[in-house]
């Protein structure tokens, strides 16, 4: 057993931390930092999307209403990351997966243009970018279900 010379020292009020009301901005949490509306993820061995496949994911994005702060675009080629760590780390309302893309092991295949909904968020895999721009009629057929998922 320990002994205590001053025990009643332990209950006294005096203050022994003090937690300011005042919150840096510039020192947010990563969680905080990092909420997106929506996701876009491709498979791409280049560092950067092409210039037309910018464009044409930038044209996508503002014609579903929203604004670019509120995209993130993350090439799944550089970074593995699973849909629970997404869903987790950036809460987004929707994602949208272009061409062949790892999402999770547990995850059954998703049916290209079909949309889901899993823990809260919209799930749409549709063609790889490349394809989009080289097949004819693929941006109208995603567009169409873009719209009926998002009430557009």
């Amino acid at each position: 057993m320990i002994q205590i010379q001053n025990p009643s020292s332990l209950f006294s009020q005096q203050k022994v931390f003090e937690i300011s009301n005042h919150v840096d901005k510039n020192k947010l949490t990563q969680t905080e930092a990092q909420k997106f509306k929506v996701l876009v993820l491709y498979n791409d061995s280049a560092s950067e999307l092409s210039t037309s496949a910018e464009e044409m994911v930038n044209k996508l994005i503002r014609a579903c209403k929203f604004t670019d702060e509120e995209t993130l675009l993350l090439n799944q080629n550089s970074q593995k990351a699973s849909l629970g760590y997404l869903q987790s780390r950036y809460q987004p309302e929707m994602i949208l997966v272009f061409g062949e893309t790892y999402l999770s092991k547990n995850l059954l295949r998703l049916k290209k243009n079909s949309p889901a909904e899993i823990n809260g968020t919209k799930i749409l895999q549709t063609d790889s970018l490349e394809n989009l721009e080289k097949i004819k009629g693929a941006k109208g057929i995603l567009w169409e279900v873009l719209k009926g998922m998002l009430n557009i």
